[in-house]
């Protein structure tokens, strides 16, 4: 039962952390430096971030606030039930997060030109075969 809990401790504290680290990865860490933006797609990107910025901010506080509210019952004696609702809470957080950070991807996406679009694909596809050749051993 010891081994039980120190597991799920250990993925309690990985997921929040991961949930962090993905919300606070702005979408600004896209590398839109080589696809030549005209001034007025850089206006445009700027607004999107700040709206970003202002839209985000509440859900990730909300997201804290039900990680701490979980870590608060998983270390306490209530009911697992409490801490099994209590993650259901903390999930619809984290998907309002990840919605936002879609939609912003969105906007981005809908300022770039085909051929910028193209340019980022190029980037992503990269990005993914560097990542994967780390992952394997």
């Amino acid at each position: 039962m010891c081994n039980f809990k120190l597991l799920l401790l250990v993925t309690l504290s990985w997921c929040s952390s991961f949930a962090l680290a993905f919300a606070q990865t702005p979408p600004e860490s896209l590398d839109l430096r080589g696809l030549n933006l005209t001034p007025d797609q850089r206006s445009q990107l700027q607004d999107i971030r700040r709206e970003d910025q202002q839209s985000a901010a509440p859900i990730r506080d909300g997201l804290n606030t039900q990680l701490n509210q979980l870590r608060d019952l998983y270390t306490s004696d209530a009911p697992d039930e409490q801490v099994r609702s209590q993650y259901d809470r903390m999930q619809v957080y984290r998907q309002r997060l990840e919605r936002a950070r879609f939609d912003n991807l969105m906007h981005i996406r809908g300022v770039l030109t085909l051929e910028q679009r193209a340019q980022l694909r190029s980037q992503f596809g990269q990005r993914r075969r560097t990542n994967f050749s780390f992952a394997r051993p």
